[in-house]
């Protein structure tokens, strides 16, 4: 019954309340990794993002003025990994923090002696399993405009949301129908273990930010996907070819 309504309240939204075909057209000119996509694909990528803005609440942090044509942006671009998955994968989270630029945390944790310590960081976005995303425009902002550096702040804070999606992330999110555990774990721990040596002998073959932990990996290999394929198909084929399923649905050639 939930479903149905679901469904129903969502073919209403396309209805009452689509994007604009000028707000959409100047999404794609803003977005060169969305206009690259097939007219298909565009037509289904703004469904998603039309339910993505009627549905998630978009706050503004700080002092930044957050217009429509900003969430735009952020809702194009978060749809575009569950382009192939189904938009239900998106369910279950509605906050969108947007700072200005980077932002500050506290995080507490327990230290070698079982002591609790505490450290701020400045991050670009952040991921949180009991809510939301958070991001920094600044950044959005700077992703946007080079479409193949493998760099999507959107993009990886939503990579973390799908890996939530069976508990805490890290690195191995539910898998489509059909995949091999085994097959995403071997490729996914052999291109880490790899990386980590090239971080180690100071000759990383994509953003060392991904030898963090395998949560990091998982997120930022799935920047390269959209972003920087060719990257990552030549360093990394078996774990481009796992994303290729997890992704679009099908076997890489």
């Amino acid at each position: 019954m939930f479903n149905w309504f679901r469904q129903w309240k969502r073919r209403r939204t396309l209805r009452d309340r689509p994007i604009l075909d000028v707000d959409w057209n100047a999404t794609l000119e803003r977005v060169p990794l969305v206009k690259a996509l097939s007219v298909d694909e565009q037509a289904r990528l703004r469904a998603m993002a039309t339910w993505f803005l009627d549905e998630k609440d978009f706050y503004a942090a700080g002092d930044l003025d957050l217009t429509h044509p900003m969430m735009l942006t952020i809702s194009a671009q978060a749809c575009l990994p569950v382009l192939d998955l189904g938009y239900h994968w998106l369910d279950g989270w509605y906050s969108i923090y947007v700072y200005p630029g980077h932002f500050r945390t506290r995080r507490e944790y327990r230290d070698q002696h079982g002591i609790m310590q505490s450290d701020h960081r400045r991050l670009a976005g952040e991921a949180h399993s009991a809510g939301g995303i958070v991001l920094s425009w600044n950044d959005v902002v700077d992703h946007v405009a080079v479409d193949d550096d493998g760099d999507n702040v959107i993009i990886h804070e939503i990579a973390h949301k799908l890996d939530m999606r069976n508990g805490h992330a890290d690195g191995f999110p539910p898998l489509r129908r059909g995949m091999d555990h085994g097959q995403w774990s071997r490729a996914m721990r052999e291109a880490y273990d790899h990386l980590n040596r090239g971080v180690r002998r100071g000759d990383p073959e994509i953003d060392p930010y991904a030898a963090t932990e395998p949560a990091e990996f998982f997120a930022v290999t799935s920047e390269y996907f959209f972003e920087a394929p060719q990257t990552l198909q030549r360093v990394y084929p078996e774990v481009y070819r796992q994303l290729h399923r997890f992704y679009r649905g099908n076997i890489a050639a």
